[in-house]
C-alpha cells in the first residue's frame, strides 16, 4: 500500500425502506480534519486522471456506479516511490480510500451507468490558489495501464446531454493522455480531467 493511502470498508446497513451507510466520520482513525464536501459525476467509460495536492487529502467514496481507481506514488523520497494501488469503489464495492498530498490518482467509470463519486476534503477550495493540479504524467501511464495512447480527442457532453468525441476544450482546456484503465481489454479511454 502507497505510504499515507488508507481504505476504510463500509458497511451498507438495509431494510425494507432502504439503506444506511455512514461514509466518514470525526472518530474515524483516518479523519485528519473536514474542509469541504463535493460531487463528481463521470459517464460510462470516461477517465478522470490525473490529479494531486499539495496539501489536501481526498476522502473518496463512490456511491452509486462502479469506478476502478488507480493510485501513483510519484512523490520523490517517499518509502512507496513508484507504487501503485488499484481499488473498486461504487455499489458492489462500498469503501472510502483516502489519498495523500502528492499521490496521483484517478479513475475510470466501469459500470454501465453514471458513477458518482464524493469527495470530503480536508481543504477549501480557493480558486484564485487552487491546491489540486491536473497533470499528464508519464511515470503513472507506463506503469498504470497496458497501453498508453497518446490522443487529443476526448468525451464531452453537449448541450442535449449526449457524449461527444473529438472536442479539444474539455477538461479544463487541457488536452490529455489515454490510460488503459481496462487492464487488457484492448479498449482506449479518452482522458477528461
Amino acid at each position: 500500500m502507497i505510504d499515507g493511502v488508507k481504505v476504510k470498508k463500509l458497511k451498507v446497513v438495509a431494510d425494507e425502506r432502504g439503506h444506511v451507510m455512514e461514509m466518514l466520520r470525526t472518530d474515524d482513525e483516518l479523519f485528519r480534519k473536514f474542509g469541504q464536501a463535493y460531487i463528481t459525476t463521470a459517464y460510462p467509460g470516461v477517465v478522470k486522471a490525473w490529479h494531486s495536492h499539495r496539501v489536501q487529502t481526498d476522502n473518496l467514496v463512490c456511491v452509486s456506479g462502479m469506478v476502478k481507481m488507480a493510485l501513483f506514488d510519484g512523490r520523490k523520497g517517499s518509502a512507496t516511490h513508484g507504487e501503485v494501488n488499484e481499488f473498486y469503489l461504487g455499489d458492489l464495492a462500498p469503501q472510502l480510500v483516502a489519498v495523500p498530498p502528492g499521490v496521483l490518482h484517478g479513475f475510470k467509470t466501469i459500470s454501465e451507468t453514471t458513477a458518482t463519486v464524493i469527495n470530503f476534503a480536508t481543504e477549501l477550495y480557493n480558486p484564485a490558489a487552487p491546491d489540486g493540479r491536473h497533470t499528464r504524467n508519464h511515470a503513472a501511464e507506463r506503469i498504470v495501464g497496458n497501453r498508453v495512447v497518446a490522443e487529443r480527442a476526448c468525451a464531452q457532453v453537449n448541450r442535449a446531454g449526449a457524449r461527444k468525441a473529438g472536442d479539444k476544450t474539455c477538461g479544463r482546456g487541457l488536452n490529455g493522455s489515454v490510460v488503459d484503465l481496462n487492464r487488457g481489454s484492448g479498449i482506449d479511454t479518452g482522458w477528461c480531467g
